[in-house]
């Protein structure tokens, strides 16, 4: 039971780590841009 705990907060840590990483560095922002361009173009294409 206390590794079950122990491993889940390392990966919250662990993802709030990578998540300020991306933010700070813009990259965040970026991917966001690329992922709603992508969905445009395929409802696009799709009509």
């Amino acid at each position: 039971m206390f590794y079950l705990i122990a491993a889940t907060i390392l990966a919250s840590l662990l993802s709030v780590w990578v998540f300020i990483r991306f933010f700070k560095k813009g990259c965040f922002q970026d991917m966001e841009e690329t992922k709603y361009q992508v969905f445009r173009d395929e409802n696009e294409t799709s009509e």
